[in-house]
């Protein structure tokens, strides 16, 4: 890796050792889960493509007959 490189990589490792992380064990599953500190846009459109997904899992791969 180049000498600059090197330097970005640490500066930025060190910012995001900083970051709190967040409490991904108060989730429980996946149909109402919490916002675990990430900005509330970012949160809705997680909800929206896992809401998708379940759907798509239920709907088209039969996993609606396990619940």
């Amino acid at each position: 890796m180049s000498p600059h490189k090197v330097k970005w990589f640490w500066m930025v490792y060190s910012l995001m050792k900083r970051i709190t992380k967040p409490g991904v064990e108060s989730i429980r599953n996946l149909t109402n889960f919490p916002n675990v500190g990430i900005p509330p846009r970012m949160y809705d459109m997680i909800v929206k493509r896992t809401n998708e997904a379940i759907e798509m899992l239920d709907n088209e791969k039969g996993y609606k007959d396990l619940k």
